[in-house]
């Protein structure tokens, strides 16, 4: 038997997931039984987030760890609380602020770009090189790069890039201001500006017109998603708007982060076979090497690095010419269809036929892992195999040039064989997917986000502790 003292620091130093404590508080306060406003509910959203934030810097939660949350929430009440939370940018009645790196794939009827002078924009920093965070004997500091040097024309037609982006982000009226003073000037890229329609006369007033009434368009802004998102809104519309507008997490468990692990080492795995050898040997170094789980620790880790190297190995033994067949891991595509710029990356692109030396013909595959190192309950999965496939099957064709011959998904198990499943692709279907995947986006943007039918989804679902769907 502990004393009282040693009980109290065992049950101090436990491990605690606060993301689950948060949802079985707002249960208890029967949150998943009532309507609860939105405004209520945003806020609920930020409090997730925040603890997301938490765990990910922490990782392993203690009650100990407690008052540094504590410290945390109110050092962000003191200086982001003002902050208006809401990602659906154009349902704000309101100026948006924003970086034009963030602007990017975004229109408003009326755009500002302020302090444009030589000093900011090209930026009077693009000619300092690289800052090292290294000791001073490692490294002398701050290298200047030459104006005339490749990496200062490679900085300056950067500037010139991001300069064409905030410009084309404006769909009617472009305000430009800026200062003359000391040493600062008129940017050189707003003195290149000539056109008809461009007025540099200060003493113009422009007439003030008359106020209407806002309101939104429906194609305001393109909305950037991925097929991620997309399955969250085709398995539930709730789901999207908690998970994706609100910013509920789920909570993070001992496996967080398995599957990712599983594909980085199948990537780095693609990536080494055309130069050199890999075999068993070369699997359990690099698993040894670069297997980790921030959320894991002792033998549930060790467990899980095993699993591992079990899947990669029946993987790789699983086809004599895989080594022929490989093209590209982990390649990434961007591509529009109707208001959505869709981004992802395909697990892998082979060639369609080893034989063949035409590398534009591939065959699309991706990789399907399992939350833990056991079997992979690949069943209620595959639904959504074909919906992926199709999707990246469009991204092949339109975003990489490339004709996809063929789409197969491989379902990777611990202790079983394999499984393999091939996507049929047609034009037809394809056709098909670009419609859905447009009407999704309307229904996105349009705020209609109602639950689904099944309850048995809902049973299993991230966020039944503040859906009322559980409780149907």
């Amino acid at each position: 038997m502990l004393d009282p003292q040693a009980r109290i620091r065992y049950h101090l130093s436990r491990r605690i997931f606060p993301q689950e404590l948060f949802y079985e508080l707002l249960e208890v306060l029967g949150t998943n039984k009532n309507d609860v406003p939105e405004n209520i509910l945003y806020n609920l959203g930020r409090f997730s987030e925040l603890i997301l934030d938490f765990e990910s810097v922490h990782q392993w939660v203690t009650p100990y760890d407690m008052r540094d949350f504590a410290y945390y929430l109110g050092y962000w009440a003191t200086r982001e609380a003002n902050d208006i939370r809401h990602q659906d940018l154009g349902a704000q009645d309101a100026v948006q602020i924003s970086t034009i790196h963030q602007a990017k794939g975004l229109e408003w009827p009326v755009v500002f770009i302020p302090t444009l002078t030589n000093r900011r924009f090209p930026s009077q920093r693009r000619n300092r090189g690289t800052e090292h965070l290294m000791e001073s004997y490692e490294c002398t500091g701050r290298v200047s790069v030459r104006n005339n040097s490749p990496e200062a024309q490679e900085r300056f037609d950067e500037e010139l890039r991001l300069w064409y982006v905030a410009l084309t982000r404006s769909k009617k009226y472009l305000f430009i201001s800026g200062i003359e003073c000391a040493r600062t000037h008129t940017s050189q890229f707003a003195s290149n500006i000539q056109h008809d329609y461009v007025c540099t006369d200060p003493q113009i007033v422009f007439p003030r017109p008359n106020r209407i009434a806002p309101s939104v368009p429906i194609d305001a802004t393109i909305l950037p998603t991925n097929f991620s998102d997309l399955r969250y809104y085709w398995d539930c519309p709730k789901d999207y708007l908690l998970r994706r507008l609100m910013g509920f997490s789920p909570g993070v468990n001992e496996s967080y982060g398995y599957g990712q692990q599983i594909h980085n080492l199948l990537a780095l795995l693609h990536e080494t076979l055309p130069n050199s050898n890999v075999d068993d040997a070369w699997i359990e170094s690099q698993v040894d090497g670069h297997f980790n789980l921030r959320y894991t620790r002792g033998e549930p880790l060790e467990a899980m690095k095993a699993a591992a190297k079990r899947i990669l190995k029946n993987y790789l033994h699983d086809d004599p010419e895989l080594q022929s067949k490989v093209l590209h891991a982990e390649k990434p595509f961007e591509f529009i269809i109707g208001d959505a710029m869709i981004s992802g990356t395909i697990d892998l692109l082979n060639k369609a036929d080893p034989t063949d030396e035409n590398e534009a013909k591939v065959e699309i595959v991706d990789f399907k892992t399992g939350k833990s190192g056991d079997d992979l309950a690949a069943a209620e999965r595959r639904s959504h195999v074909q919906q992926q496939l199709q999707m990246y099957a469009i991204a092949t064709q339109d975003a990489l040039g490339l004709e996809p011959l063929k789409a197969t998904a491989h379902f990777l198990y611990a202790n079983q064989p394999h499984v393999k499943e091939d996507v049929e692709l047609s034009e037809e279907q394809m056709e098909n997917m670009k419609h859905q995947i447009a009407d999704t986006v309307t229904s996105i943007k349009q705020g209609c986000f109602p639950l689904c039918a099944s309850k048995t989804r809902c049973a299993s679902c991230d966020f039944k502790a503040i859906c009322n769907g559980s409780t149907r």
